[in-house]
């Protein structure tokens, strides 16, 4: 199939693998993470609970903001959001901190299922759709079994989660730029309806 032959195809593949890494590093490692910081675990999972509210919310508006400011533009304020979030993981002794990270977290992180399928569709036509997103989503898989246990390795070799949490940054840098240049080599294929 010609899209697998395309760069906009390997491009998104690496943004969903890093996004997907970056999401689920930091998901399953909030609460040991507020623990060790010192929180409850009571504390802990009602704050996990706030960012889990708030992924559903932006879920619903990041498609309309995408809608009317375009997938670039979204897929960039997104991911420097999301980068904004783990950054805050490192004040998040103080509670105010730990709130906002949970709120901007849950928010940001809507990026990892909401935009892939508009980008696919956007860089490589909506005609085999439903096969070349499957493809695709072999990075979501992989980067889950990845992502999942990745911050506690690093955390078992350091004894801190801070090289995870920087490592997780740079992810979603790596991210935005793939997603960006995907977008635009998109622009230049016709047969793609850009």
């Amino acid at each position: 199939m010609q899209a697998f032959q395309t760069l906009s195809f390997w491009l998104l593949g690496i943004m969903i693998l890093s996004i997907v890494i970056a999401n689920m590093g930091v998901l399953h490692h909030i609460v040991p993470y507020l623990t060790d910081l010192g929180y409850s675990s009571t504390t802990a999972a009602s704050l996990m609970s706030l960012h889990m509210a708030m992924l559903i919310f932006g879920k619903i508006v990041l498609g309309g903001i995408a809608d009317r400011i375009g997938l670039s533009k979204s897929l960039l304020i997104f991911l420097i959001g999301f980068v904004i979030a783990v950054s805050l993981l490192y004040g998040a002794s103080f509670f105010w901190i730990a709130i906002l990270f949970n709120v901007l977290f849950g928010l940001t992180i809507s990026v990892r299922t909401v935009l892939p399928p508009l980008m696919t569709s956007a860089c490589l036509g909506e005609k085999h759709f439903a096969v070349i997103y499957g493809f695709l989503n072999i990075a979501t898989t992989i980067g889950t079994a990845v992502g999942t246990p990745l911050s506690g390795y690093i955390y078992d070799a350091t004894k801190s989660y801070n090289a995870a949490f920087a490592l997780y940054m740079v992810l979603g840098a790596i991210a935005a730029v793939a997603g960006l240049v995907a977008l635009k080599q998109a622009k230049w294929m016709p047969e793609t309806g850009q």
